[in-house]
């Protein structure tokens, strides 16, 4: 049993790490399948093939279709245009007529916070990237405060020989911050000094000043203090994978009388290296983590739970990409795998399980922190830190579908019709043929090369190559242009949404009036999508606000 910081609650370290454990790796093998599956489009959206088992032969069609990555690439684009077109992307408005002022002061504000101080721009992509093509984006949001020492070098002109040396080097370095409250020499050479001075978030700070002479008669000092590098709310993407949930569940919010299909608990997996992990349990961050749990951490004991098959799922893609990256728990011995659980634990013994949040080392079994979930993420009614949005939902189910899901099935049968129809180019233009035993031609498999006779007694009858019609060159063709016809129905992206003239169709669009009806027809179920995204763009501003909050 473990003491928390708070000294009123005894946690069976134990318990709580083995249950978490085995319902992170039942989580995994549950939705195994559909990994792979996702692993399989991913493959065909990039276009990285693997060798074709039939046919067979050397040189055999195994071509790409861009079928899934135009369409991607497209919607991709009108959301995210869509979205960051008007800035900023949400409005706050007052519930109570006193505060309505304060709407266009908290606009400004998270507007600020997300996309000038987190740059949130790249993230908002990879949410829409996720929100596309795997057909659930989830965002992490949290309030960052992170401190970090700042060097930096001044070089002053020569000292004057007829003037004391302190009374030149104090001036000079009380003018380097600008509330300087105090500068004091810390030896009799006056090589190293301390400044104590405000920064702008009237935090008093001590800085320290080594002196060095240059040969040239000039001083160089080398400054060194802490400062405030962030303090605000970030939102992160994280990798699918990485996040993991029960199957059957709605929603990563906690469950209740009005989220009835909610989560349970939900399991975020995040990497730290031995640095950082010693950083926080010297900060008080990791409060129980003690030396043998350091030890163990550092020691890296196989466990057996270090989730190989979706690590190996993330190798694949690299090696798909043509790289190789050793950031796994087994492959960077100075990285460690921090589990980040949202669980429902009774953790004060009343009976009753509260909404509360575990850090734990997985490799070693450590139990790092434990915290009330509304002690850090306050507010009414208790919401975990995840934001949501699903490309097409399904009725209390985590997993959505995707735009890759929808159009895989119509890219395969296009890539069977066009491997077809290339194989056929190919036999027709280096046949094939049938030859006597008994006559001229030697017993041996023979390639025709342009330009080269062979000796026959009788060729017309010696050798036979079959002939082959036309039919099935046109038959190929009608069949990709219906599998295109089917892909633009589902994707709702055409030569209109391109910004071309339907071959055909110049007399259907030879007027405005009809060209914007057909577009606004062809755009309902965009803005449908569009809606579900502004969905998840929500729950990040409502968190961001309670943030602030």
């Amino acid at each position: 049993m473990a003491k928390s910081k708070y000294g009123r609650w005894e946690l069976d370290k134990g318990a709580i790490v083995s249950t978490c454990l085995d319902r992170l790796q039942g989580a995994e093998r549950d939705r195994s399948a559909w990994m792979e599956a996702r692993r399989q489009r991913y493959v065909k959206l990039r276009g990285f093939l693997p060798e074709k088992d039939a046919p067979a032969w050397p040189g055999a069609s195994n071509a790409w279709m861009p079928m899934l990555l135009q369409n991607s690439l497209r919607l991709k684009a009108q959301l995210y245009n869509a979205v960051m077109g008007t800035r900023p992307i949400m409005t706050a408005k007052s519930r109570q007529k006193i505060r309505e002022d304060a709407g266009p002061r908290i606009d400004r504000l998270q507007d600020y916070q997300l996309f000038v101080e987190a740059h949130a721009e790249q993230a908002l992509d990879d949410f829409i990237t996720q929100f596309v093509d795997d057909g659930t984006a989830v965002a992490f949001v949290r309030w960052v405060f992170e401190e970090q020492t700042i060097y930096d070098t001044r070089i002053f002109p020569a000292l004057a020989e007829e003037v004391v040396e302190d009374a030149q080097l104090l001036p000079r370095l009380a003018r380097i911050f600008p509330q300087t409250r105090n500068v004091t020499r810390d030896d009799a050479n006056g090589d190293h000094w301390t400044i104590e001075f405000t920064d702008d978030q009237s935090i008093d700070r001590t800085a320290t000043a080594d002196i060095e002479d240059l040969p040239d008669g000039r001083i160089e000092v080398l400054l060194a203090w802490k400062g405030i590098s962030h303090e605000g709310p970030v939102m992160l993407v994280d990798d699918l994978e990485d996040i993991v949930v029960p199957v059957r569940c709605g929603n990563l919010q906690p469950p209740g009388a009005t989220n009835p299909h909610g989560s349970p608990w939900v399991y975020r997996k995040g990497m730290a290296t031995l640095d950082e992990i010693k950083r926080r349990r010297d900060d008080g961050t990791y409060d129980l983590l003690d030396d043998a749990g350091m030890e163990a951490i550092e020691a890296g004991r196989p466990t057996g739970t270090s989730g190989e098959l979706e690590q190996g799922l993330k190798q694949e893609k690299d090696a798909y990409e043509g790289r190789q990256s050793g950031w796994t728990p087994s492959g960077l011995e100075d990285s460690r795998e921090i589990l980040e659980c949202y669980e429902r634990w009774d953790i004060d013994g009343d009976g009753l399980e509260e909404d509360v949040i575990f850090w734990i080392a997985r490799e070693s079994q450590q139990l790092c922190r434990v915290r009330l979930l509304s002690a850090l993420y306050p507010g009414l009614p208790v919401r975990r830190p995840f934001a949501e949005a699903r490309f097409i939902s399904e009725v209390n189910r985590f997993y959505g579908i995707s735009l890759l899901e929808l159009l895989e099935s119509l890219y395969d049968l296009s890539k069977v019709m066009l491997d077809q129809g290339i194989d056929f180019g190919t036999i027709r233009n280096l046949q094939f043929g049938f030859y006597r035993p008994s006559s001229g031609l030697k017993q041996e498999e023979m390639r025709i090369i342009p330009g080269e006779f062979y000796p026959l007694d009788d060729p017309q009858r010696d050798v036979m190559i079959p002939q082959w019609g036309s039919e099935n060159t046109s038959w190929h063709l009608n069949m990709l242009t219906m599998l295109q016809a089917f892909g633009e129905r589902v994707s709702m992206v055409s030569d209109v949404q391109l910004g071309r003239v339907p071959t055909g169709k110049a007399s259907a669009l030879r007027t405005m009036g009809t060209t914007m009806a057909l577009m606004g027809q062809s755009d309902v179920r965009g803005e449908q999508i569009l809606r579900r995204l502004y969905s998840g763009l929500a729950q990040i501003y409502q968190m961001v606000h309670r943030l602030n909050r």
